[in-house]
This record gives C-alpha cells, structure tokens and sequence, in this order.
C-alpha cells in the first residue's frame, strides 16, 4: 500500500489503514507520505497485526510526515500486533518540517520562498510515484499537489 494525504485547508483528518496477516508466508509493505499545511491536523494510524499461525510472513510499516508551518499538526501512530513468533516486522515513523538551511538555499538562488517550498515537497513525496507508469495520472497528481500546496 502506497498512500499520500495532502491535508492543507485548517480542516482535520484521521486516517486509519489496517493490514492482516492471517496466512503463513504473507508479505505487506505499507508506505504512508504526509503533509499538513495551514492550520490542519493529520492524524495517521497504521495498524499491521499478525495472526497466530501466520509464520513466516514479513510486514514493514513507515509513515513520513511533513509540516509546513508553525500552525500545522500531524501525527503518524504506526502500531504492530504480532501473535507468532516466525515472522517479520517492521515500522517505524518520522516527522518534521522543512530545513530552514534548505529554503535559505534555494531563496539565495533566486526562487521565491513558496517555489522554495515547493520544490523541497516535491522532493519529499517523488518517491510516491516511483514505479507508477501511467504519466497521464502521475501528471494530474502533480498539478493537483502544486495547486493545493
């Protein structure tokens, strides 16, 4: 599972993605992209269980959250339930806002501070679309992030 919540507009959103592994040799990867801007709250859980009797079944979990403002809030929960000993688990979770060494930089050379901040989310959610191949989609993704950002 690949996922981006976008969450710019003072509004709040909770998501919640759960992952079951009730079979032996099970594999999930689960990729969360956040970013909260303009006085939003983004609460994100992401719940992975493993089953008794699901040996050997592999579950890696990581939410990346990104802040701009001083007036933004985000929260990433990753949680593992695991009732077998033979497996494989992972999570893990990091917040943060944008370098301020990094806008400096870009502003020096010439863009203005919204292009500045632009280009740095670019940067932080491009590995989102690692792997899509239809550029049509990718493409309106894109404008639709520039927009709302």
């Amino acid at each position: 599972m690949l996922n981006v919540t976008i969450n710019t507009f003072g509004k709040t959103q909770y998501h919640q993605y759960d992952i079951h592994h009730r079979a032996p040799r099970t594999f999930s990867m689960m990729n969360n992209y956040g970013i909260s801007k303009r006085r939003s709250v983004l609460d994100i859980k992401s719940n992975g269980i493993i089953a008794k009797g699901a040996k050997k079944a592999s579950l890696t979990q990581k939410t990346k959250g990104l802040i701009l403002g001083d007036d933004a809030h985000l929260a990433a929960n990753p949680f593992l339930e695991i009732d077998e000993h033979d497996v494989i688990a992972s999570h893990g979770a990091s917040i943060g806002a944008i370098n301020e060494d990094e806008l400096y930089y870009l502003m020096s050379r010439g863009l203005t501070y919204a292009n500045a901040e632009k280009l740095i989310v670019s940067g932080f959610i491009n590995p989102f679309f690692n792997g899509l191949r239809d550029d049509k989609s990718i493409d309106y993704m894109k404008r639709k992030i520039n927009q709302n950002l």
